[in-house]
């Protein structure tokens, strides 16, 4: 679960830092997919976390839609991945002010 937890605060950061949209604050995040694959036994030791954006779509009504995979690293072994898809909607959408 703490891996699953630091793979959405990951997927929230980068997402907020790297893809917002110019003079737009994003309301809110769907995740319509968190598929995760433990392929070794996780400890309690540094991990790395590597962040690749898969698919990267932004829809007519201003929401953008993503696909990504997030690995975990411990002594440069994997350890977990997870593909997660989610949407986010602009702050004017969940107010009612946004196309439809």
């Amino acid at each position: 679960m703490v891996l699953i937890e630091a793979g959405r605060q990951m997927f929230l950061a980068v997402t907020e830092r790297f893809f917002s949209r110019p003079g737009r604050e994003s309301a809110y995040f769907v995740i319509s997919r968190f598929d995760t694959t433990f392929l070794q036994f996780a400890f309690p030791l540094r991990t790395v976390i590597r962040f690749a954006v898969l698919e990267h779509r932004r829809c007519p009504n201003e929401v953008d839609a993503f696909e990504v995979l997030i690995h975990f690293l411990q002594d440069e072994q994997p350890v977990a991945k997870s593909v997660v898809a989610f949407s986010v909607y602009p702050k004017a959408l969940s107010r009612g002010e946004g196309n439809r």
